[in-house]
């Protein structure tokens, strides 16, 4: 897959808890976005 950097603007508290979680589960902070956006795709309705 290939792959385009792009910026986003979060809340810093958002951007925070993302942090925290991707630090807790031993992934990056990129890893667990893709993930999330992933599952929207998949799932737009939930």
């Amino acid at each position: 897959m290939q792959r385009e950097q792009t910026t986003i603007r979060l809340p810093k508290e958002l951007k925070e808890k993302l942090e925290k979680q991707a630090s807790k589960k031993g992934r990056s902070f990129n890893s667990i976005l893709l993930s999330i956006l992933q599952e929207f795709i998949q799932n737009p309705n939930v």
